[in-house]
Parts: structure tokens; sequence; C-alpha cells
């Protein structure tokens, strides 16, 4: 595994894992029970909203177009300017983008789903396909609400 920032250990993150393709548990209980690994709030924050994201883009690569699909992270800096954050500039989404492509081909295939669910980027991209649009050379921007865009500096 590569590395993840510093109190998020690889089994927090399996945990983690287990904990969001837990299908019949809502965010908050889910970011409680993170926390009570002894996680702080704002690796527990990170953990619940860009997990779930990486997994979203792991599957949105695989439909039709969605090769071509441009995925940006975002967040917002202290001056309230938005700012790009390269997928491997945030550790969690990178580490969880390598196991949601192992497990998209690999499985458990619920358990992969479950978490993808949970993405505003499936959400998003299931809108955009049901209107008939396509994902062919588009742009998706994930915004990373509340993570400060300082967090990547």
């Amino acid at each position: 595994m590569s590395a993840v920032p510093k109190g998020c250990d690889p089994d927090v993150l399996q945990a983690a894992l287990r904990l969001l393709g837990s299908a019949e548990l809502k965010r908050d209980e889910i970011e409680t029970r993170i926390r009570a690994l002894g996680v702080d709030e704002a690796i527990a924050t990170r953990l619940v909203d860009v997990v779930p994201e990486a997994f979203g883009v792991a599957l949105v690569s695989h439909l039709p177009g969605g090769d071509t699909l441009n995925a940006l992270l975002s967040a917002r800096g202290s001056d309230g300017e938005w700012r790009d954050i390269p997928f491997a500039g945030e550790p969690i989404f990178a580490e969880a983008l390598e196991i949601a492509t192992a497990m998209f081909h690999e499985g458990p295939r619920a358990l992969f789903r479950t978490i993808a669910d949970r993405s505003a980027a499936v959400a998003t991209v299931n809108e955009v396909l049901d209107a008939g649009g396509s994902l062919e050379g588009g742009t998706l921007t994930l915004r990373l609400l509340g993570v400060p865009a300082e967090t990547y500096d």
C-alpha cells in the first residue's frame, strides 16, 4: 500500500471500507465509528467523503466514455477560492482509488458497489446518462466539502 496521511494507517482505511460498505449505516454513524478507532475528526471526514468518490471514479472510468472523462478534486481555501488538487495530492483518495480499481476487477463486487453508490460522482454521472448525455471528454469536479485546501499545502 502507498502512504496515507499520519493518523490513517492501513488498518483504519480497511475498517473504513468495511463501514462504508455496510448499506444500512448512514454517513454520520460511519464517521462516529471511524472516530471511535482513534482517528481525529479531519481524517474521519476525509475517509467518509473521499473514499466513496475514489470508488465512484473507478466505476465511472469503466463506463462508455468514462475513460475520457477528466476528473478533478477541488477544495476551498481559507480565502474562499476553490483550488484543484491532483488525485495523488490527496493520499486517501489515491490509496482508495488503487483499492477500488482492484476491487472492481477482483471483487467483492457487492462491497465495491455499496461504497461507489455513496459517491456524488456516481449520482452526477447517472443524472447525465439518464438525461441522454455523454461522458465523452467531459469534466467531473469532485468538491471536497469540509476539507480545507490548506490540508494539501
